[in-house]
């Protein structure tokens, strides 16, 4: 996926500059900063005890809440289906 995200934001400029003209960098920039923010985010999801060290300041996420949260969202509409017409 980093090479994918790289490649793409090197490859931006080149592919928009004839579609866009001068607007090619402001559109670079704005695709930048959100892949490359998607890519941190997601190398953080794929490490949230922050075992590898990947980032200084990393945020801590409790996983034990995180379940617990996305638990009782499962089953906060359990019984809602009896009641279907259908």
């Amino acid at each position: 996926v980093q090479i994918l995200v790289d490649m793409f934001v090197l490859i931006a400029p080149l592919a928009l500059y004839p579609e866009i003209g001068a607007y090619s960098p402001v559109a670079v920039g704005i695709l930048t900063f959100f892949y490359t923010g998607s890519l941190d985010l997601s190398k953080v999801f794929l490490d949230p005890l922050n075992n590898e060290k990947y980032s200084e300041d990393s945020i801590f996420m409790d996983l034990g809440i995180l379940i617990r949260e996305s638990n009782a969202a499962s089953v906060r509409w359990y019984s809602a289906g009896g009641k279907l017409p259908f």
